[in-house]
């Protein structure tokens, strides 16, 4: 494999990680929130237990996403890798589709877009690769960082352990039942309590801490310390560390950290409430009080502003202490007050119920979101099929995939792979085309030929044109086809469906269109088809209404020759009327328009003016404020001039 292949199977992989954990945090702080008070702090510590065995196990959620979609835009009708529910059924006509003739123009053009988007996907990987390599490279350093400085502050002038503190140690380590032996270490580098160390455990002491000779105090806090040991905190809390290291880009991985400590300390304070007796449970919630107290009045010894606070010992890597934040104080003094030993029942309903999860967050989606994978072979073979096509078939406007087959090597060597898609003709006729195009060894072109029974027309689905439905079918399979500048669109309101001129049907369309992703318009159209469904126009609606006017406009025009023909220059043409004119009242009412939108203006007649003696203008001024002309004149020219 090439750099770059790995480079592309790591991103991936990475990427397809994450949807995967996120989809499981999610589902864990879920039930989390939903059942805290009611399976108990070690129930939930043991949620966590589920992320980790996530981590490790290969298996995949059904997210239907492919990473490499995050770094390129493939061409819809050019889409070489069509999902199996895309799949059309061919129809049964058999036409002829014509030979392949060389299209050097659109080929150059189709060549040229495919290393445009080719390129863009190398730099868009390369740039995620490259940002994720110094995120972690920077995080596994401060990692490393932290883990030499905390050794360093605890091993720095270690103090001799009082004979009463060993009996104490010793007594919590057979209570405990711990059959590793952890060293015991007071120091003045550190300010809290604290446990460091996967494979050589060591319990931190404060220095001044030990000085106040506080037996009981002790006694709980190494209780707290053991407890963190016998559950292996510092393992997962390394491994954790580093697996933020691998997805420090994932807001939910922070967060889910954030509450997995949490989780952890309450479960080691459950622990230990279980081994008290009822009255001694408030002394244990006083010893971690007043050891917060004590923390927060106590800075390290010697040169103060280089040691860690108690409540920044938190985002050290392996170190476990007894109280870091205040907040999270708060909240297990909380659970340790309302502290209760639950029935087997509750234990019994929570185990059950975790062993649901875990199926739900693993087991079932077992392979189930991986994505086909696809042989370098077949990979090549479809690769050289599309470049075949960019070189030819100038009469294929538009291609979208439908299936693939799988190559298939002869005895020559020369290598072939069956193809099937649809193909418009001069942007006009679907075709289905299925023929099995044939390389040679080294990848030259032999030839292509058609599967028996094809290509075939594509079934156009008959559509009702005396229904509503029917019309708004016609209405989006023309938008489907035209108005490439129309990148996305929002309907507004749906007229009913009606008879227009020459027994066409028409349905009225108001819309909110959105112009190459930036401008946004407002139309109202009218669309009009024959009844077999052929289009035949699309106008506004406010210009659809207009022809009413225009129409009473010519109405006007036309009998007023017939009054200048008549009359000559005898006629009143200075008080000309619409009554000289023989109408009517209301007689050029319609829907919209009526007599009073319409007015005569310039009317003379010169007879010396031989072509053309009559002289007008006719003004039809807009029914409603809100259209968008206000009026429009008809000369004696039949010019229409539009005023808006």
């Amino acid at each position: 494999m090439t750099g770059y292949e790995v480079m592309v199977t790591f991103t991936d992989w990475l990427l397809r990680e994450t949807i995967d954990i996120s989809f499981c945090i999610l589902l864990i702080l879920l039930v989390r929130r939903i059942f805290t008070n009611f399976f108990g702090a070690r129930l939930c510590r043991i949620l966590w237990l589920i992320l980790f065995i996530r981590c490790i196990v290969p298996w995949s959620f059904p997210v239907n996403i492919d990473p490499a979609s995050l770094f390129s835009k493939p061409d819809t009708f050019f889409n070489s890798r069509p999902s199996p529910a895309s799949i059309i059924q061919p129809p049964e006509d058999v036409p002829v589709l014509p030979e392949a003739v060389p299209n050097t123009e659109i080929a150059s053009e189709h060549r040229t877009a495919a290393r445009n988007r080719i390129f863009t996907a190398k730099v868009l990987r390369v740039i995620f690769v490259g940002i994720w390599f110094i995120g972690s490279l920077a995080l596994l350093g401060i990692t490393f960082f932290r883990s030499r400085r905390i050794a360093h502050y605890t091993t720095e002038a270690p103090q001799p352990v009082p004979s009463w503190l060993q009996e104490i140690f010793l007594e919590c380590r057979e209570r405990m039942k711990i059959k590793i032996w952890p060293v015991l270490i007071v120091s003045s580098g550190i300010n809290s309590p604290g446990l460091i160390g996967a494979l050589r455990p060591r319990i931190l002491l404060p220095c001044d801490l030990v000085n106040n000779d506080s037996r009981q105090q002790f006694y709980h806090i190494l209780l707290h310390e053991l407890a963190h040991i016998k559950q292996g905190d510092i393992w997962l809390s390394w491994f954790w560390t580093l697996f933020c290291c691998l997805q420090w880009f994932n807001p939910l991985v922070w967060l889910a950290g954030r509450y997995m400590y949490l989780d952890r300390e309450m479960a080691c304070d459950e622990h230990v409430l279980r081994m008290l007796e009822t009255e001694k449970r408030i002394e244990y919630s006083r010893s971690l009080l007043e050891l917060l107290k004590w923390c927060r009045g106590h800075p390290a010894r010697e040169t103060r502003a280089r040691r860690p606070r108690h409540d920044e010992l938190s985002r050290y890597p392996g170190l476990a202490c007894v109280v870091e934040r205040k907040t999270n104080i708060e909240r297990r003094l909380g659970m340790i007050t309302k502290f209760k030993i639950h029935s087997n029942r509750q234990i019994a309903f929570g185990s059950f119920a975790l062993l649901v999860i875990a199926v739900l967050s693993v087991a079932s989606f077992a392979g189930s979101g991986q994505t086909v994978k696809l042989t370098s072979d077949k990979a090549e073979l479809m690769g050289r099929v599309e470049d075949f096509f960019m070189h030819n078939f100038r009469d294929i406007t538009a291609r979208k995939s439908i299936e693939w087959g799988e190559p298939e090597t002869e005895e020559k060597g020369n290598r072939s792979i069956r193809y099937m898609c649809e193909t418009q003709i001069w942007e006009k006729d679907w075709k289905i085309m299925n023929a099995v195009f044939t390389f040679d060894k080294d990848g030259g072109y032999v030839n292509y030929k058609n599967v028996s029974g094809y290509p075939k027309d594509k079934v156009a689905v008959k559509i009702d044109t005396s229904t509503d439905e029917g019309m708004k079918a016609l209405v989006e399979k023309f938008f489907s086809q035209n108005y490439r500048d129309i990148t996305a669109r929002k309907t507004i309101e749906w007229g009913e469906a009606g008879t227009y001129e020459n027994g066409n049907r028409g349905i009225r369309y108001k819309y909110e269109a959105t112009i190459w992703g930036k401008d946004k318009i407002i139309s109202d159209k009218i669309f009009t088809f024959t009844p077999e469904g052929k289009f035949v126009s699309v106008i506004d609606v406010e210009e659809a209404k207009w022809q009413e006017g225009k129409a009473g406009a010519g109405t006007i025009a036309v009998a007023l020759r017939a009054y200048a023909a008549n009359n000559l220059s005898n006629g009143d043409y200075k008080n000309i009327t619409f009554e000289k004119l023989g109408f009517k009242k209301g007689e050029l009412n319609g829907k919209y328009f009526n007599m009073d939108n319409y007015e005569l203006t310039s009317v003379s007649f010169d007879e010396s003016r031989i072509n053309n003696p009559l002289h007008y203008t006719i003004t039809v001024t807009r029914p409603d404020d809100s259209w968008k002309i206000k009026s429009m004149q008809l000369t004696h020219t039949s010019q229409w001039i539009q005023n808006q």
